[in-house]
Order: C-alpha cells, then sequence, then structure tokens
C-alpha cells in the first residue's frame, strides 16, 4: 500500500500551489506508511491472519481459511483505492482553499492532516469491520456444515430390551429430603416391540415391603429430532409422566424431563448403560438445582429370562417379594378393569378419513388394515397398534389407554409413527359398552374440540370416530369412522 502511495507523486498535481501539493504528497509517504502499518495490523498481515492460522489449527477447514485470507487481501485493495482517490481530490481541494483563501501553507496542510487522521480512522474501522465479517463467514460456515450432517439413526438403540426380564429394584423412600431409606423390591416383566421396534412397550410387576408395584413405559423414536421419548405411568395413578426425551452416545442413554415434587419444579434424568450384556441397569435421579447436582432415587438392574414375550404373561412366584407377608392389592380399577372387554383381540378395520377437516372440504380417503388390542394390568389399561394402507400411504398409529382411579375416567392417548410423540389425553367414561373421550388441541393455531368415541356394535363388530369442534361443541365436524371386524383365531 505505500507504494501505491508513492505512485500518487507531485507530478499528479496541477496548476498553482505545486510546491505545496509535492510538499503533502511527500509527508504523505510517511503517513501512508503508517497508515499501511495500521491497516496491515487490524486486517491484513497482522493479528487477524494469525488467528486465522490458529483457526486452521483448530479444525476449521484449510480452504476456509484460504477463503478468509483473500476475503481480507480484497479489504486492503479496497482500502487502498479509496484512500488513493481521497488522497489526489483533497490534496487539490487543500491546493485550491489555500489559493481562494490565502491561507498559509502550514494552516492548509494542519486542515489536511485533521482531515486525513478522521479519514484513514474511518477506513481503518470499516475495514476492520470487513475484516471480522471475512474471518467469521467461513466459521459459520463450518458449524452449518457440521450441523447440517445427518444425525445418528438411534430407532435401534432399546432393541436389546425386547423379552423377559426379572427385575431387581432399589428406590429411594423421600428423594430429595436428605433421607438413606431405601426399599428393596423384586419382580418380573416383557418387553413388546411395536413398529418393527420404532416403539416398544415395557411392562413389569414387583413386590417388597412398600407393597406391589405395576409399571409401564411406552418409547416412542422421534425420526425427525432422532431422539426417544421415554413415558411412564403406573396403574396406582394412571397418568402418564410428562415424557422422558433423550438419546443414545457412546452406548449411555439420557433422557431429561421436567416435573413437579412436592409443589416445586425439579429435573428428571434417566440413565440408561449395559444395554447389551444381558444385564441392562437403569437410574433415575432428580435435580432440584438446575442440573448442577442430581440425587439417584431409583436403580433397576434387568437379567434377562427369555425372548419373544406373549402379552400378559402372569406374575410368577419367582418374583420372591422381599416380605412374606406382604401381598398383591386389589386391582384399582376394580369393576372399570372390564370397560374394554369387548375391544380386545385382532381386527379387520376400514377407515375413512377427511383430508381437510374445519375448510368445508367434503374430500375423504379410505384405508384397510388391522388393529390389535391388548390387555395390561390385568384390564386397567390396554394398548390397540393400528397398520393400515390407502391411497394416502402407509399409517401406524397406536392408542395407550389407562384408567384413573381417582378420578374414575380413562385417559387415551395417541401416537403415530412418523412423529413417534404422544398426544395430549383424551379423557371420558365407558358406559354400557360406548366410551365417549374429549379434549382440547389446536388445530392450524386455533384451539379447538375433540371428540373420540368407540363402541360395539356387537361381539364382533366394533365403530369408532373423531371430530372437531371450532365453536364449544355447539357443532361437531366428523373427520374420521372407522369399522372393525373381529378376526377368527383361524383367520389370523
Amino acid at each position: 500500500m505505500s507504494q501505491l502511495l508513492r505512485d500518487e507523486g507531485a507530478g499528479a498535481l496541477i496548476g498553482d500551489g505545486e510546491a505545496f501539493s509535492q510538499q503533502l504528497v511527500v509527508g504523505e509517504k510517511d503517513d501512508g506508511a503508517r497508515d499501511a502499518e495500521l491497516f496491515g495490523e487490524i486486517a491484513g498481515g497482522g493479528q487477524a491472519v494469525t488467528g486465522l492460522e490458529r483457526a486452521g489449527e483448530d479444525g476449521l477447514t484449510q480452504a476456509a481459511v484460504d477463503l478468509a485470507k483473500q476475503g481480507i487481501a480484497s479489504a486492503g485493495k479496497w482500502y487502498c483505492q479509496l484512500h488513493k482517490k481521497w488522497l489526489f481530490e483533497n490534496t487539490i481541494r487543500s491546493v485550491n482553499l489555500m489559493k481562494r483563501t490565502a491561507l498559509c501553507e502550514r494552516c492548509a496542510a494542519m486542515i489536511y492532516k485533521e482531515d486525513r487522521m478522521r479519514h484513514t480512522w474511518r477506513l481503518g474501522a470499516a475495514s476492520l469491520l470487513l475484516g471480522l465479517i471475512f474471518v467469521s463467514w467461513p466459521s459459520r460456515t463450518g458449524t452449518a456444515a457440521a450441523e447440517a450432517q445427518p444425525s445418528r439413526d438411534g430407532q435401534h438403540d432399546f432393541d436389546p430390551l425386547f423379552g423377559m426380564w426379572k427385575y431387581h429394584l432399589k428406590r429411594l423412600e423421600h428423594p430429595l429430603s436428605g433421607s438413606q431409606s431405601w426399599v428393596y423390591l423384586t419382580g418380573t416383566g416383557a418387553t413388546y416391540r411395536i413398529w418393527a421396534g420404532r416403539a416398544q412397550m415395557d411392562t413389569f410387576e414387583a413386590d417388597g415391603s412398600t407393597g406391589h408395584i405395576e409399571g409401564l413405559t411406552l418409547r416412542l423414536y422421534d425420526p425427525q429430532a432422532h431422539q426417544w421419548r421415554l413415558c411412564w405411568a403406573n396403574s396406582r395413578i394412571g397418568i402418564v409422566d410428562p415424557p422422558q426425551i433423550g438419546e443414545f452416545k457412546d452406548g449411555q442413554g439420557d433422557f431429561y424431563t421436567q416435573d413437579r415434587i412436592n409443589g416445586k419444579v425439579i429435573l428428571v434424568r434417566y440413565d440408561w448403560t449395559r444395554m447389551t450384556g444381558g444385564t441392562p441397569h437403569f437410574e433415575q435421579s432428580f435435580s432440584d438445582d438446575g442440573g448442577k447436582n442430581w440425587e439417584v432415587n431409583w436403580i433397576t438392574d434387568q437379567v434377562r429370562t427369555g425372548d419373544s414375550p406373549a402379552w400378559d404373561v402372569p406374575r410368577t412366584t419367582e418374583a420372591e417379594p422381599a416380605s412374606e407377608s406382604s401381598e398383591p392389592t386389589p386391582n384399582a380399577a376394580g369393576a372399570a378393569q372390564h370397560d374394554f372387554d369387548f375391544d380386545y383381540g385382532t381386527w379387520k378395520i376400514h377407515m375413512r378419513r377427511l383430508l381437510h377437516p374445519l375448510t368445508g372440504s367434503t374430500v375423504w380417503t379410505e384405508m384397510d388394515g388391522r388393529t390389535v388390542t391388548r390387555k395390561i394390568w390385568n384390564g386397567s389399561a390396554n394398548l390397540a397398534v393400528v397398520e393400515a394402507d390407502g391411497t394416502a400411504g402407509h399409517l401406524e398409529l397406536l392408542a395407550l389407554r389407562l384408567y384413573d382411579p381417582q378420578a374414575r375416567q380413562w385417559r387415551i392417548h395417541f401416537a403415530t409413527s412418523d412423529e413417534g410423540i404422544l398426544s395430549v389425553p383424551a379423557i371420558g367414561e365407558v358406559h354400557d359398552g360406548r366410551g365417549d373421550f374429549y379434549d382440547q388441541e389446536l388445530y392450524r393455531g386455533r384451539s379447538i374440540l375433540v371428540r373420540f368415541r368407540i363402541w360395539a356394535n356387537s361381539a364382533d363388530s366394533l365403530g369408532s370416530d373423531q371430530a372437531f369442534s371450532e365453536d364449544g361443541r355447539q357443532t361437531w365436524e366428523t373427520n374420521w369412522v372407522n369399522a372393525m371386524t373381529r378376526v377368527k383365531a383361524e383367520e389370523r
């Protein structure tokens, strides 16, 4: 850049005041050299390029470093050209000013130098900004490229759990209280495959000094997020906990959610390890300080006892309760455990679905397939799994139904394999072979009411439908209709 300034020379100036212009340019040679040094420090050969070299060592690709260097070089050329133009124009301006106002050479030179200093620093600041843009741009590009890399497909992470198990549980009686009182339980259970492994259901029963536990975990794989959602419930409450969300890395699965205990919001963590050795290990921990400290309050060790489980495996005498006097508690559902007896089994299903609800559309699509409904916890929960095909494509859907013994109502959650997310529960009751369930959801950004109904036409025929209301139940638009026919054992 100093060479560019020297090329201007006194001969570039014309008219009166030639000696003064020569003096300014000679002085500019020294100042220009300092400008070049300043510019090199800001955006050329000093800290910026050195920083780029370090960035290359830290993992930024060499191509990105070279691109940033080219950007800084371009900024330098731009600065020099603009400074050259300014030097010529303002030297002429100073000469003309001296001629018109009869300023002394010293005063004119002072005015010129002040303008030059302001101009230099403005250009330096602009060049610094431009240089930083070039420096940061490849870094952001590298980050974006890293983020664009496909996420790990973890849909088979829980495959090692398929089968039958014996459980040894250790549970802290009073979490986050400073207590060290633990209770021990032993039980049996199984893990069932759903949607070719993209979902699965754990069911288990265990006994110990504190009584009997019936629990389940529905695991759903979200193919968009490449994460699992783990949904836990027990028969005593019949309400699904907030889903634990996470994934496996280096053989360890960590899953997190937010919940409440004793009225206080806490974080909950699930940890799964030793998945492939036949003895999976699970821990649950709570944190009441935002994850800085964790207290383990539930530990489970499993030992495989068999493969390919059948549904409704009864609890065996191998459970060996910790206390000989403890006895299983009666099913909390009572008579309600038989509410869905009409639905258990395998069914052919014909589905009609309105393509665009609440738009005035009358275009329906049809699908055919099968649904299987299985009993859990002796009837106080059940799971219906649907697979169907039609012009709209392939559908994999499930409905998890849980009885809430306190409210004496059923909660039905739905999920599909393309999302792997459990819906909000539709809540209601079953009377005389007919169930009506309601929930509130957002649809196309608007809050609506949703109604789901299921009924028995006969021992071998069922019907169900879904409807939306956007006017507070005054009117309902049916958008999903199912007709089911029982599949006889010999037809399966």
